[in-house]
């Protein structure tokens, strides 16, 4: 069975991003770490490829992409782009090979401490991750009962995990989209 993110519905609504925010919020990113065009860049969990598209209009010559489901990955092969299938705990690349790591709307999907151990064991020094997901900042559904079906039931504390696991892993927090 297709992960839901993947049915024609879904895939309709959210269009080739897969993920609230789309573009812009990929944009916004790129605008505040202002990357050098050299730089080695991974897109983890890349999907149908559209930040790796951009990646490229802002300059960016060095970008590889990863994602676990085939059906993406092709499709953002037949972009020209450099897209090859992984788990993201378990990443093929060399140690501090990379100057930039974009995950968007991944994170939940993934085993998140041993994606946080492959981002810390991968990325350089000074190097940064761009991580963003959806999460529901209350943690309750509209009748006020807990809702345990977001963010692999989380329950609104989504970021504030997050945040830990990665700094458990040697991360530094520098910026926050959401003023959280």
């Amino acid at each position: 069975m297709k992960p839901l993110y993947l049915s024609p519905p879904v895939r309709r609504g959210l269009g080739p991003c897969l993920r609230p925010g789309g573009l812009a919020l990929t944009g916004r990113i790129l605008d505040l770490l202002a990357p050098p065009a050299a730089s080695l860049v991974l897109d983890a969990g890349c999907g149908t490829g559209a930040s790796m598209a951009l990646l490229r209009e802002y300059g960016m010559c060095r970008i590889m992409g990863f994602d676990i489901e085939t059906e993406l990955a092709c499709e953002a092969r037949r972009q020209d782009l450099s897209v090859a299938l992984a788990d993201l705990a378990r990443l093929p690349l060399a140690d501090r090979c990379l100057d930039l790591i974009l995950s968007e709307c991944v994170w939940n999907l993934t085993d998140r401490r041993g994606t946080a151990g492959e981002f810390a064991r991968v990325l350089r020094p000074g190097g940064h991750i761009a991580l963003t997901d959806i999460y529901n900042r209350s943690g309750k559904k509209g009748d006020g009962r807990p809702d345990t079906s977001i963010c692999g039931g989380l329950v609104g504390e989504c970021y504030g995990r997050a945040l830990a696991i990665l700094v458990d892993n040697g991360f530094e927090p520098t910026e926050n989209l959401h003023g959280d």
